[in-house]
């Protein structure tokens, strides 16, 4: 009994010598992380003095670059138009934005020319881009082919090509963003862009296709709705005549004649002809296969990089040079101290 009471009191000393030793260590592991850290202060603090000319230098020219550049450099305008197009897509877009783009610059006058502007717009343009818009149905389409995707155990990187095509492929609206050194040359801009991208022969075959159609389905809708206007004249005479033969001090009148029919099935269908042409006639006023949505915003401001920005850029680009410039000289000077001792050992 004695043995195993003085053999528990060995076994509780030991863990409380165990509990000493790890928190020993944490404290040591503290202190060194400490110490590390004020050396580093120190070090820091103590190369930044010593290269503090070489640090002035470097902002201060950093600065005079920024400010010589901010003052040299002509600010760039962005703004946007919105098209809807059911002709459009991606390729054609690029292609026809990629014919202005090589003559912007150098090419103004021909710019000027293709698009019926004048040349000092012309040099102002810097570039167009474009960006697919998709309708909400047929994102809700798109997410719904997505999970199908999903569910099929079908490879992410396949899906998102799969879903960035479709998203391309069904976009009927597009953003094009226009980028000049003047805001008030968007203005002129508008009208002969949007009639250029009209009168690609693509998209102008094609909507000179589909006025025809809607003429000629317009004038054969009126041609029906005037034969049914016709033969409601002659079903009102006939119903006004079975009314006259009727027995006298009775207002009733019975169409039971077979080869007449529902006569309200003329006044319906005629009804339906009306609205169908109706129909027409405005999709044809809104050309909504071509439609300008929303036009050029008024820009007064170049978007981008303000001045404070580039000089906190500048300094920071500058600061981060110089001690990487700092750390350069001292380890070139460690490895010629290095090299020096090294020679030493070996004359000696």
């Amino acid at each position: 009994m004695k043995e195993e009471i003085g053999n528990n009191i060995r076994t509780n000393s030991d863990d409380e010598i165990d509990l000493k030793e790890v928190f020993a260590s944490v404290g040591r592991l503290l202190k060194g992380m400490v110490t590390s850290v004020v050396l580093a202060v120190v070090a820091f603090r103590r190369y930044t003095i010593r290269y503090k000319w070489l640090l002035v230098v470097l902002v201060a020219g950093s600065v005079g670059l920024a400010f010589g550049y901010n003052r040299i450099s002509k600010p760039t305008y962005v703004s946007s138009l919105l098209i809807s197009c059911d002709y459009f897509d991606p390729v054609l877009v690029e292609a026809s934005l990629g014919n202005l783009n090589r003559l912007s610059g150098s090419g103004a006058n021909q710019l000027a020319e293709l698009l019926g502007i004048s040349s000092e717009t012309a040099a102002e343009i810097g570039r167009f881009e474009f960006t697919p818009v998709t309708s909400e149905e047929t994102l809700i389409d798109i997410e719904l082919a997505k999970q199908e995707l999903k569910n099929k155990n079908v490879s992410a990187d396949f899906i998102a090509t799969v879903i960035g095509n479709l998203e391309d492929r069904n976009a009927k609206s597009y953003s094009i963003e226009a980028y000049s050194s003047n805001p008030a040359s968007f203005a002129e801009l508008q009208a002969p862009l949007v009639k250029y991208l009209k009168n690609q022969s693509y998209v102008k075959k094609r909507i000179e296709i589909t006025r025809n159609i809607q003429k000629a389905e317009i004038e054969k809708l009126e041609n029906e709705i005037e034969k049914l206007d016709s033969l409601k004249f002659v079903l009102l005479n006939y119903i006004q005549k079975s009314g006259n033969n009727n027995r006298e001090g009775s207002n009733n009148v019975v169409l039971n004649d077979p080869n007449l029919g529902n006569p309200i099935d003329i006044f319906r269908e005629d009804q339906v002809l009306y609205k169908r042409k109706l129909a027409i006639e405005r999709e044809v006023m809104l050309e909504s296969d071509f439609e300008l949505i929303e036009g050029f915003t008024s820009i007064h401001s170049p978007p981008g990089t303000s001045t404070q920005n580039r000089l906190l850029t500048a300094i920071l680009w500058a600061v981060g040079l110089g001690y990487f410039l700092i750390l350069a000289i001292e380890f070139n000077r460690y490895l010629s101290s290095v090299e020096k001792k090294r020679q030493q050992s070996t004359v000696e």
